[in-house]
């Protein structure tokens, strides 16, 4: 556990000591499980590693995705469980792979996209979040369709993004992030068992991305050729 904490710095620890101590204490209040607990750890662990460019990351979220999933189900985000079990599973591989020839010690390379690049990826991400939106509120028992789109369809491009290494990955997770909170926010007014652990772990994975985006900006270089 020492040398797993050695390269974390005091805000990072202090980040993850302080949304788990809040996780728990509102969980214990609230009823939620021990699974969404779980869930809620591993799933902070994951994303704080990303922030530091740590490989590791994948590990973490590869338990992870899979008891989001099953959350998401129970909650009727059925865009959610095809994100996460069909798309995040397989990517903590494809991700993994892609980092690992990419390694300076324990951070990964990183690097940032143009002007063109983002203009083509956020258009894009528009045109199909809406379209990805109709297609679910058509969906019986489909809670919030187009928050839940673009919940989805950011994902799928933010992962792309981070398993390339872009520092642009961390606009889309800001996004994906409040948009979460929001979905869980109403679970929770609804009293949906498991519901707190799931709204504070969205909440921590907001504060994470914009600590990530900046540290990420501070150790990345613009790509001058654009690949897309």
């Amino acid at each position: 556990m020492r040398n797993f904490f050695k390269k974390w710095s005091w805000f990072e620890i202090t980040w993850l000591v302080l949304f788990s101590a809040t996780a728990i204490a509102l969980s214990l209040i609230w009823g939620d499980t021990l699974f969404s607990l779980s869930v809620f750890f591993t799933g902070v662990v994951c994303v704080v590693l990303v922030a530091k460019g740590s490989i590791w990351n994948y590990a973490w979220g590869t338990y992870n995705v899979i008891g989001y999933s099953w959350l998401s189900w129970q909650n009727g985000f059925f865009g959610e469980v095809t994100l996460n079990a069909g798309y995040f599973l397989p990517m903590q591989l494809v991700g993994w792979l892609m980092w690992k020839n990419k390694m300076h010690g324990v951070e990964v390379e990183m690097k940032r996209q143009n002007l063109q690049q983002m203009v083509l990826w956020f258009g894009g991400a528009t045109i199909i979040t809406f379209a990805y939106g109709f297609i679910l509120s058509h969906i019986p028992e489909q809670n919030s369709p187009y928050l839940d789109a673009s919940s989805t369809v950011l994902s799928v491009l933010a992962m792309i993004l981070m398993a390339r290494r872009y520092a642009e990955q961390w606009i889309y997770w800001i996004v994906i992030d409040a948009v979460s909170v929001i979905m869980w926010a109403m679970r929770f007014n609804s009293g949906v068992e498991g519901s707190m652990a799931m709204l504070v772990m969205w909440s921590a994975y907001l504060v994470n991305a914009i600590y990530g985006y900046i540290k990420w900006l501070q150790n990345s270089t613009v790509e001058t050729k654009a690949k897309f």
